[in-house]
């Protein structure tokens, strides 16, 4: 859990785990990252630079703004 059961972790943050099938991750991704107000942000880990890359380009191509970071990008992309 994001910030452990300590005192002074950060309230604003929720973190759900979702254990979906292979087949299912694609649209239940696009359902989750769809924001429901402007302050809404979504973090999204992946094991694969290759598969951070795609998630991004189907996230773009159903018009939701995203950013990726991965150690296969310069200084420069990240920022």
């Amino acid at each position: 859990k994001i910030g452990g059961d300590k005192k002074g972790g950060n309230k604003r943050i929720t973190q759900n785990i979702v254990v979906v099938s292979e087949g299912q991750k694609a649209g239940h991704l696009l359902t989750l990252a769809r924001p429901k107000s402007a302050e809404d942000k979504l973090i999204v880990f992946v094991n694969e630079k290759k598969r951070c890359d795609m998630v991004a380009r189907q996230l773009e191509k159903a018009s939701i703004r995203c950013g990726i970071l991965h150690g296969g990008k310069t200084q420069d992309q990240r920022e």
